[in-house]
């Protein structure tokens, strides 16, 4: 087990700058993975935290419009286009 840390030893103090680099690297990617994964979080419960700002759902609806097609007009602005179809209750 000496030997191979002798060996270890060497290695890093010939190539400590590029042991540097990799673990640089490998920290910036993980903080990314972290960040990415914890807005994904956030997103997904950003409908429910916002009725829970607001006071409750009301006569308003949040719906996800991840894949709405072009003609799909958002909430406001059909509010303001045709409020009686819009805003009608079902």
């Amino acid at each position: 087990m000496a030997a191979v840390w002798l060996r270890l030893r060497t290695e890093l103090r010939a190539h400590w700058e590029g042991t540097l680099a990799l673990v640089v690297v490998l920290g910036v990617v993980g903080a990314v993975v972290l960040a990415v994964a914890t807005g994904a979080r956030r997103t997904s419960t950003a409908p429910a935290r916002l009725v829970e700002a607001v006071g409750g759902e009301g006569d308003a609806h949040i719906f996800d419009a991840g894949g709405a097609d072009p003609g799909w007009i958002p909430g406001w602005l059909a509010a303001r286009v045709r409020p009686a179809e819009v805003l009608r209750t079902e």
